[in-house]
């Protein structure tokens, strides 16, 4: 797997990506890939594109000048056609999208708030330098999935644009699998060694004492050998519990933070990333209710979204409520959800959160849309929940999270052996293109460029063979 994963990142880092490698930080990693730090004036004026907001697609020279391009990016397939909010043609993945004003008031938001103003100017080497060597498992539930899309866009470049089973155990594969809500369990393998792993579940239940299947998630695959005493796991539920149900969802959060404790020192890296904010305007707070459940209407939608009255995101990025509104206290104070999971999981337990919930709260105006129409608990794509990379990365760091070098691992950190995963309707758009044939199809694009810019020295030129040479000085490191 070493040899391959070199492979990938010589070929995809050919030219200036690897000339000039920057410094991850990571205990004298290095990034494989070169990015900008851009100015926050820089991209406050639109000249510039954040990374974390697809700038891989915006800032980086055309395929056809001979610069510095995102290879991964050229590849089709699902990802690199979606993250860079390109027609997939499959409802159920561009109705996720933003349109091109959201996500630039997205951007203009950050710029006034100073918890998320960082991640205007954050690049991928920033989670590199944390992650690389290791397996960042994100386990939950949609939103847990929200912040998975938003890191395989954002590390567009890191990866082989193919997902593949956790492992080849068909008996851990099939228990995971089966989990309520589809398990969907599957890997991307990094450059650097790393991976990020995924588990759909949806409820609280599902993560350590569960009757509706064979085992616990945490339990499978922690006491299993398939999660690394060096991974980074990070954990959410909450969405799938109502307030009717609190008492179950108060167990559930203890039977977490139990579980943590007698295993903390061997696991140190486990994380709880609170439940963002929903923003239905039928509901005073904006949760939704549980009591629509029985309306044919109101449990289907389409919604209208709207902005909790008395509740202000601050500059500092703290909220407020006014006046003596106890449901916008209580909003301002993080619901009922993130209450409780920080006063047992974080107090109790001594379990670090990853604290999205302030970064959710104003942001009413950028949920996006599902087969009914609106919908007011996701958000589109990118927006909101690259924000969660951003607030990712500063606890990781404050955790003093750093990569580790590449390593050998057993064989289930391995592709080999292990199945491809397809996503919903990824299979309509095929496999991603060899990388080989978007270099060949760069050269041929530049090629007739140059052909009709320079005419007959053109022509002499190549007849003489330099043109061929040249092309290939361009794309070695």
């Amino acid at each position: 797997m070493a040899a391959g994963l070199l492979r990938l990142a010589l070929v995809l880092g050919a030219g200036l990506a690897l000339s000039a490698a920057a410094d991850s930080g990571g205990g004298g990693l290095t990034c494989p890939f070169e990015y900008e730090r851009h100015s926050l004036e820089s991209i406050l004026s639109g000249a510039q594109r954040p990374w974390l907001w697809d700038g891989a697609y915006h800032n980086f020279d055309s395929t056809d000048t001979g610069g510095r391009f995102c290879v991964n990016c050229h590849r089709g397939s699902l990802f690199p056609t979606w993250c860079g909010r390109r027609p997939t043609k499959q409802p159920y993945w561009d109705l996720q999208l933003c349109q091109e004003t959201i996500t630039r008031m997205a951007i203009d938001e950050a710029g006034k708030h100073d918890d998320i103003r960082g991640a205007l100017t954050m690049t991928p080497c920033d989670l590199h330098s944390q992650l690389a060597g290791r397996t960042l498992w994100i386990i939950g539930d949609s939103m847990s999935k929200d912040l998975i899309k938003a890191y395989k866009c954002f590390m567009i470049e890191f990866w082989d644009l193919q997902q593949y089973h956790i492992t080849n155990n068909f008996t851990a594969m099939h228990h995971l699998h089966s989990l309520p809500g589809y398990g969907e369990p599957n890997c991307i393998h990094m450059v650097g060694g790393g991976r990020m792993c995924q588990i759909h579940a949806i409820q609280g239940d599902l993560f350590v004492n569960t009757t509706r299947a064979v085992s616990g998630v945490l339990p499978l695959i922690m006491d299993s050998g398939l999660v690394a005493a060096d991974d980074v796991i990070v954990l959410n539920f909450g969405l799938w519990h109502g307030e009717v149900v609190r008492p179950a969802y108060v167990q559930h959060l203890h039977e977490l933070g139990r579980f943590y404790a007698s295993r903390r020192d061997k696991f140190p890296h486990v994380f709880f990333m609170e439940t963002p904010k929903q923003h239905f305007a039928g509901a005073r707070d904006g949760d939704f209710q549980t009591e629509w459940l029985s309306d044919p209407v109101k449990k289907k939608g389409p919604y209208t979204c709207g902005p909790v009255a008395g509740v202000r995101y601050n500059g500092d990025g703290s909220l407020s409520a006014s006046g003596d509104d106890p449901v916008a206290s209580a909003v301002a104070g993080g619901t009922w959800r993130n209450v409780d999971a920080r006063a047992i999981l974080r107090d109790g337990y001594g379990m670090r959160l990853v604290p999205v919930y302030n970064t959710t709260v104003a942001f009413w105006n950028m949920h996006r849309s599902n087969f009914a129409g609106t919908e007011c608990s996701h958000y589109c794509h990118p927006s909101v929940p690259q924000l969660w990379l951003w607030v990712l990365h500063r606890t990781l760091a404050d955790a003093g999270v750093v990569a580790l070098p590449a390593k050998d691992g057993p064989p289930h950190r391995s592709r080999q052996g292990c199945a491809l995963f397809f996503e919903r309707d990824e299979t309509q758009l095929g496999l991603p293109k060899p990388v080989e044939k978007v270099y060949a199809e760069a050269d041929a694009r530049r090629e007739a460029t140059l052909r009709e810019q320079h005419g007959f020295l053109w022509r002499l030129f190549h007849m003489l063979g330099r043109g061929r040479r040249r092309r290939l000085q361009i794309r070695l490191p």
